[in-house]
């Protein structure tokens, strides 16, 4: 232990433990992503048959309700210690989002907008979390990928046991490549699939912490940073409350003729009482 940590003693958010800026206890509660878009009132709408169906598919990797504090810590102020301790964990779980995703696209990983304070202050976490979020998809595609040329070898050597390279010719033996800039950061597995962390939205004027619906719904839309071609864009914020965040999102990627695949956030407030069990690929894992 450190002089520093004695004048400063470092404790988790989530339960108080000291000496770690995180427990493990506490990132386990960061699972492989769940769909609950039909928990976010401000993303559905009336379809032909009058049934409400949501704008777009919604996946949280936590609830609230066991993340809440965390994030809070993680917003209140630059922390490099949960940068990389949380960013390590959302990264992980963000591979099982590769099989839910189209493979053979350019996908780009846009986080919601914030107010200007949080770009001014290097608070601005949704840009954080889209960067691991963008790394881990991409290791996804990876993984997906060399398990199905690995199939299609077996395959392939079955009926031709003197061609051994006909499935791969083309394919990077390297795997996932990553290239990180300021702002951007990009992981390319071969020629045809490319993940990207990339910002499209201005900062957001206002605050929307303690306001109710009706005033959220008045605040200033979000808007694009400017022209850019066509897009398929995956959305991420740290959390999603009643979705309307999101759905500003929508509108202004939809005005711009872009393919919204869906969003993905951290944390997502589930209403009280409320316990559901999901199916994932990694099996059952509930969520209050």
């Amino acid at each position: 232990m450190s002089f520093l940590d004695v004048l400063f003693p470092v404790q988790c958010p989530g339960c108080g433990q000291w000496d770690v800026a995180v427990c493990d206890a506490c990132l386990e509660r960061v699972g492989p992503p769940l769909e609950i878009s039909r928990f976010l009132p401000q993303l559905s709408q009336i379809g032909p048959d009058g049934d409400e169906n949501p704008l777009f598919p919604v996946w949280t990797m936590s609830s609230y309700e066991d993340m809440g504090r965390i994030i809070q810590a993680w917003k209140n102020r630059p922390n490099s210690l949960l940068d990389r301790l949380l960013g390590d964990r959302i990264d992980d779980c963000a591979t099982d989002m590769a099989l839910r995703l189209p493979f053979g696209v350019e996908i780009d990983v846009v986080p919601a907008p914030s107010r200007p304070a949080r770009y001014r202050s290097d608070t601005y976490i949704a840009g954080t979390i889209a960067d691991r979020i963008a790394g881990g998809i991409a290791r996804g595609f990876a993984e997906r990928l060399a398990r199905a040329i690995e199939s299609s070898q077996e395959e392939q050597s079955s009926d031709y046991p003197n061609n051994s390279d006909l499935v791969c010719g083309t394919v990077n033996p390297g795997g996932a490549e990553a290239a990180h800039r300021p702002g951007r950061l990009q992981s390319t597995l071969a020629p045809s699939v490319t993940v990207t962390s990339r910002t499209m939205f201005q900062p957001r004027q206002g605050r929307q912490r303690g306001r109710s619906r009706r005033e959220r719904r008045g605040r200033e839309p979000v808007r694009l940073m400017g022209a850019e071609k066509p897009r398929t864009v995956l959305l991420v914020d740290d959390v999603a409350t009643t979705g309307s965040t999101l759905e500003a999102c929508w509108q202004a990627l939809h005005q711009g003729k872009h393919r919204i695949l869906g969003a993905l956030c951290v944390a997502a407030v589930i209403p009280p009482g409320e316990l559901s069990v999901h199916e994932t690929l990694l099996g059952k894992r509930r969520v209050k």
